[in-house]
């Protein structure tokens, strides 16, 4: 998913920090970089890994590479900015030169492309086979499509996730989900911080504090939960790997706790930021006493756990120390899980899964969806729909066109 524009950004932000600056005070010949550094990624080795059969980039040529500013979302991607338009009267960009492999960095870099051909999700082959089908621009066969479609016997505390394509469609049934347990809801407000990573004393830009706070409405973490003995929900952060507590197990509430000083540190200790995320966690406490109720949730692999909040921080702003902010949202790492968007689950490994084929928009979405399953038991397609959008054929031909290695085991000789 990361676009063109976005990667020819990351090489310009190589290439100025790897330029040789004598002011620094850095010996001349600590490092072998030209003054002008124009070296595609500033002479880094760079390994790029991903899967162009699966989503687009989401909002591709949003800002300009040129000029920064945002770039109005019309038929045709045009920077019509003051800067760019005194100097070539408009820049255009083309919708289908959002891949990666389109950015011009791409070409100069000179890679060897590698194919990793190991499934480890899924080991049925006769899964494997479908999800490759319909990566590959295949259409299925009648029988393909009655494995996916036909009705499958769950274990007990299992359920199927449904996918669906519209977030509109989701939240309606989430919802339609919630209000039908008729036990007690109880809900917590996300906690969302900026501040300043070297704080000045003489002026603080409150319109990028703003800006910076509202970036989060985009955050993994929901911004307001509200659960039920009962709910089904999913994990969002890797909680303990030991246990099979990682981002995407699913589970159910099963009752709440009280939430002790030990379960909130916020994982002060071990990570970055820890005092912006130490405010963030006490705010967050402060503005959710119910008392601090925290729900126990019974995960599919019968682990049981009391899930306290996680302040998840990040980095915005320039390339400067000076221009970097720190914001912060700090809120249960869980979401209600009778159904996902199919965007939301990308990366996600379940068990059970329930994809409905209909209202798909985008190439790739049937495969993403059908792929988070691990095996074929645990499927299964509703919807009525059987149309297959055609896979990208800029994908296609890049795909069919690069000459691919495999990567080989090395040991040692003798």
């Amino acid at each position: 998913m990361v676009e063109n524009q976005f990667l020819e950004r990351l090489n310009i932000l190589f290439q100025h920090v790897l330029s040789r600056i004598p002011e620094v005070g850095i010996g001349d010949d600590a490092y072998n970089f030209p003054e002008d550094n124009t070296l595609p990624f500033g002479g880094k080795q760079v390994i790029f890994l991903g899967d162009f059969h699966q989503l687009p980039p989401v909002k591709p040529f949003a800002n300009c590479l040129h000029c920064g500013e945002s770039i109005p979302q019309r038929e045709a991607p045009i920077c019509v900015s003051a800067a760019c338009k005194g100097a070539t009267g408009k820049v255009a960009f083309k919708w289908n030169d959002k891949w990666a492999f389109k950015a011009p960095v791409w070409q100069q870099l000179g890679l060897r492309h590698i194919k990793l051909e190991q499934i480890h999700r899924q080991k049925d082959t006769r899964f494997q086979d479908i999800l490759n089908k319909i990566r590959n621009g295949q259409t299925l066969t009648p029988a393909e499509w009655h494995d996916l479609e036909r009705p499958k016997d769950l274990p007990r505390n299992a359920f199927a996730i449904h996918l669906m394509s519209l977030i509109s469609s989701v939240r309606a049934y989430n919802a339609s989900k919630l209000s039908s347990l008729k036990t007690p809801p109880k809900s917590w407000h996300a906690n969302d911080t900026c501040t300043k990573l070297v704080k000045n004393p003489y002026f603080t830009d409150q319109y990028k504090i703003q800006e910076y706070k509202d970036s989060l409405r985009d955050h993994r973490f929901p911004a307001d939960l509200t659960l039920k003995v009962g709910a089904r929900v999913v994990l969002l952060y890797n909680l303990d790997h030991k246990r099979g507590l990682v981002n995407g197990s699913q589970g159910t509430v099963i009752g709440f706790g009280f939430a002790t000083a030990e379960l909130e540190r916020s994982l002060e200790l071990t990570v970055d930021h820890k005092e912006p995320r130490r405010v963030s966690m006490l705010a967050f406490q402060d503005q959710n006493t119910q008392p601090a109720w925290r729900p126990i949730v019974q995960f599919a692999n019968g682990e049981k756990e009391l899930i306290g909040a996680i302040a998840s921080a990040s980095l915005r702003g320039g390339s400067k120390v000076e221009e970097q902010y720190i914001v912060v949202r700090t809120q249960l790492p869980l979401m209600l899980a009778w159904a996902l968007s199919i965007h939301k689950s990308q990366g996600m490994t379940l068990e059970y899964v329930e994809v409905n084929s209909r209202n798909i928009f985008e190439t790739g979405q049937l495969y993403v969806a059908l792929s988070r399953a691990t095996h074929l038991n645990g499927l299964q397609v509703t919807g009525f729909n059987r149309n297959q959008m055609p896979m990208d054929k800029d994908v296609l031909e890049f795909y069919t066109s690069t000459k691919w290695e495999k990567l080989e085991a090395r040991g040692k000789k003798g």
